[in-house]
């Protein structure tokens, strides 16, 4: 009770949700075993990341170890020979509906459908026939010279709308990562994003026209400010910065996401 006061109603909120995150990732790190064989040269260029000497300003003791293999759904479309690694959160349910609509095209289009309304209560796609549950079932789905790409949301950004989803804990990284195409959601640069999309769609060979209609709706769905309450979201961002103790355990249980996808950390922690 006392802490409670101490903290803060607000503060209190956040520090339990930091730790109920922690406790749910400590449990998990005995359940899932990593992958015995990983091709060597993603391996040595995801360890020179991980492994390099922690930061002075984070206690390591307190980190959560950076890979295990959490969670694994990956997308294909065979056709066009791309995949991609969901990660819950950022932009999943879109990516669902644009490989849906790769995959369906002309059912789809004849149903009058449209990526930016699929949902996984509604979708077209519901027989998981193009989901792979594994890293390895993915790349045997594919062919040779595969192209594979995922979306990634900086952690603060990620965690003050409410996604505690970790990347480094999805898609097998141990194995993917020197293969994985990434890109970087932010709502700061929508047209950037969107020409990222483009970007992957046009190596994959899919034809102009289908880009073109995949780049709208996204435009579609991107809002063009701020994510939703973004009072709300304004006041927790000023609770967490301005608390030392609560921005430390927060860069302690994302410390690998800054670390392996090169996002800087937050300017007060350092």
């Amino acid at each position: 009770m006392i802490l409670r006061i101490a903290l803060g109603q607000r503060s209190w909120t956040i520090c339990i949700l930091l730790l109920l995150i922690y406790y749910i990732y400590r449990r998990g790190d005995s359940g899932y075993a990593v992958g015995e064989a990983f091709d060597k040269k993603s391996k040595e260029s995801l360890s020179a990341k991980i492994e390099q000497p922690v930061r002075d300003f984070v206690n390591k003791s307190n980190l959560l170890p950076p890979l295990f293999r959490f969670r694994e759904i990956f997308l294909i479309s065979p056709k066009y020979n791309l995949a991609t690694c969901q990660i819950e959160k950022v932009m999943s349910t879109f990516r669902s509906g644009m490989f849906c609509y790769l995959n369906r095209k002309r059912q789809f289009e004849k149903e009058g459908r449209n990526i930016s309304t699929e949902h996984w209560s509604n979708t077209l796609c519901d027989d998981e026939r193009d989901e792979r549950k594994t890293f390895d079932e993915t790349i045997k789905s594919l062919r040779r010279n595969f192209l594979m790409f995922t979306v990634i949301r900086e952690p603060l950004d990620r965690f003050l709308s409410g996604y505690t989803n970790k990347c480094v804990r999805y898609c097998d990284l141990e194995k993917s990562f020197n293969l994985m195409h990434v890109i970087r959601y932010d709502m700061r640069e929508r047209e950037k994003l969107v020409s990222d999309f483009n970007s992957v769609l046009h190596r994959a060979r899919v034809p102009f026209i289908q880009r073109n209609y995949i780049s709208r709706e996204l435009l579609k769905k991107l809002p063009v400010h701020s994510t939703s309450n973004s009072k709300e979201r304004y006041e927790v961002e000023k609770e967490l910065l301005s608390n030392p103790q609560l921005l430390m355990m927060f860069v302690e249980l994302y410390y690998y996401d800054f670390i392996v996808f090169d996002y800087k950390f937050p300017k007060r922690i350092l």
